[in-house]
């Protein structure tokens, strides 16, 4: 019972999660403004990227919010690859920004949203190589974005990142830079700030210079932010605690600095401080020989805090040593880390998931398979194509209905039935009508529908060609028809007997003729064939035995049970002594007395 169970559960898992990708694609297809025609190819993509992210941690909701924000960024209506929507989900995984603001800003500088991955993993590299937050610097690239059109950065957005790696070092708003760079782009400005800084006693030569000053403002920002921080290290000392602080007396004078390059105070003292804190610690590591590279030992002083006793110390593994106590093995381990990085996006985000993160990935992934085999298929869409169709099918089969079979219809009829002025009888019979009519309505839509569907078609003209193959035609009270119009199989004879009519009612309704007498009645009806056929009737007293005998008289009945007769002598079912039976055979006429 158990494995029965969850059986169902997975069954009904696996038709929720085709619901739920037809339901994202619809949301998709109203973004964009386009028609179901689309419907597929968004289903397909959508299936396929739940596939790819899958072993990332994702889910359909991201799929949905990939797309969605890539739609919302780019202003037009893109439909992402599986290949593009698991690049974009593993570098939001990496750098926990939004795939909007990401490839909004990659556009605004004319990277595709197909390429923004590889341009983020450039950033993401960067860092780690740097022995800065990742997160980080992947922040101050994306909101920096713009400066790109407006500044010369070495490498594009590799330069940028160099930028922001050094800004997160520096524990400052990159922006700060930029402001002032824009501030020295033209002479005027480089003019008037290298004649302010130089009567408030910087001693920075490129500072100094209007020229220098253009130029790294123009063409190498990262450079100008590096002149900045020499420059301002100058006003801080180390204080009694072991800690850097601004001169007493400097701050005045770092005050008028910082208002004559526009940054902050607070930007600039920043600056200051790591500034110094990082000059500290590339003094007291002893580098070995094969160090000599300036951005590996970048990365060590990166990677190294001041602990509790004032030593700066780095964590290896499992244990914690101070720098001036590291080997050659220990840089060899520190190097290697931040510099063999996975070799993609994609791989970054899977190591990053924890085993479980990873085990559950790897389950959702195998069991969702079917759901997003079908998603993805033809035979997929033309079954959802058949589900949304159905219905609407139904509802419209009912109102072009002959009469209509509507609420408002059948609320006037029923209102005539309940004052008097339509029988019982009258109204069921036209219900019936509607049904017959409705059913014919419906085979001819669904053999519309089967035009949208050629894979399914097939099964459905079947059941088309079944329910066009009925005895019965819609419409039609058999009691009350022409002798002409019946159109009968024998086989159908009693079903068309009963069809659409009171028979059974009038078999075993309430006694009309108020006869009380309990006892059952008798009566003889002689039938005039050639010969007499004697019928005797027997039944509770609750039956009008008038009323079956009239019901025998009726011209539509006697047809039918000539028929019947007809075809139980055909087959043998019936013996008479009658000389005239083949007579009686081809008549199917009965007579009654």
């Amino acid at each position: 019972m158990g494995a029965l169970e969850d059986l169902k559960k997975l069954t009904a898992a696996q038709a929720k999660l085709i619901l739920d990708i037809d339901d994202s694609s619809s949301k998709m297809l109203g973004l964009f403004g386009m028609t179901d025609k689309m419907a597929q190819s968004m289903r397909a993509a959508m299936a396929l990227s739940l596939d790819a992210i899958q072993d990332m941690g994702g889910t359909l909701e991201d799929v949905a919010r990939l797309q969605e924000w890539v739609a919302s960024s780019l202003g037009r209506a893109v439909t992402l690859s599986a290949d593009g929507a698991k690049d974009l989900y593993a570098s939001y995984k990496v750098t926990n920004i939004e795939v909007t603001k990401m490839v909004g800003s990659m556009a605004d500088v004319g990277i595709s949203a197909y390429n923004t991955a590889s341009e983020m993993k450039k950033v993401v590299d960067i860092a780690r190589e740097s022995g800065v937050n990742a997160q980080a610097v992947s922040a101050k690239v994306i909101d920096n974005m713009k400066y790109l059109n407006q500044f010369n950065f070495e490498g594009g957005v590799s330069g940028l990142a160099k930028m922001a790696a050094q800004a997160s070092m520096l524990r400052i708003d990159m922006k700060s830079t930029l402001d002032f760079a824009e501030k020295v782009y033209n002479p005027e400005g480089a003019i008037e700030t290298a004649a302010a800084l130089q009567r408030l006693g910087v001693t920075q030569g490129d500072l100094l210079d209007p020229l220098k000053l253009m130029d790294l403002s123009q063409n190498d920002p990262a450079e100008l932010q590096n002149q900045i921080a020499q420059m301002s290290k100058q006003f801080v000392q180390l204080g009694k605690d072991g800690h850097f602080e601004i001169m007493p007396g400097a701050k005045r004078q770092m005050q008028e600095i910082a208002k004559a390059m526009g940054m902050p105070y607070t930007e600039l003292t920043k600056m200051a401080l790591a500034g110094a804190d990082f000059d500290k610690k590339m003094k007291e590591i002893s580098f070995p020989s094969d160090f000599a590279n300036e951005e590996d030992k970048k990365l060590i002083a990166n990677m190294a805090e001041m602990g509790k006793d004032g030593k700066y110390q780095v964590t290896i593994g499992d244990e914690t040593k101070d720098v001036d106590k590291l080997n050659k093995e220990d840089f060899a381990k520190l190097k290697e880390a931040a510099e063999k990085g996975p070799p993609t996006m994609e791989d970054l985000a899977k190591q990053q998931l924890s085993a479980q993160q990873t085990m559950a990935g790897g389950i959702a992934k195998l069991v969702s398979t079917p759901a997003k085999t079908l998603a993805k298929s033809y035979t997929g869409d033309e079954l959802l194509t058949l589900a949304k169709g159905i219905m609407p099918s139904i509802n419209d089969s009912l109102k072009n209905a002959e009469p209509p079979l509507t609420a408002n219809q059948l609320g006037k009829d029923l209102d005539k039935a309940a004052a008097g002025n339509m029988s019982i009888d009258e109204f069921m019979e036209k219900t019936t009508k509607s049904l017959f009519s409705a059913t014919d309505n419906f085979a001819g839509a669904m053999e519309k529908l089967s035009q949208k569907m050629p894979i399914l078609s097939n099964g459905i003209q079947k059941l088309i060609d079944k329910m066009s193959g009925l005895p019965v035609r819609p419409g039609r009270d058999v009691l009350k028809m022409p002798n002409e119009d019946i159109q009968l199989l024998p086989e159908d004879t009693f079903a068309a007997f009963t069809k659409g009519s009171d028979v059974l009612s009038r078999l075993t309704g309430v006694n009309n003729n108020n006869n009380t007498n309990n006892t059952p009645s008798s009566t003889n009806s002689t039938v005039d064939l050639t010969h007499t056929l004697n019928i005797n009737i027997t039944a509770p007293s609750n039956v009008n035995t008038d009323q079956v005998i009239a019901m025998f008289n009726d011209t539509g009945v006697s047809q039918a049970l000539g028929v019947a007769v007809k075809e139980a002598f055909n087959n043998g079912g019936l013996t008479t002594s009658n000389p005239n039976k083949q007579q009686l055979m081809n008549s199917g006429k009965l007579q009654y007395s």
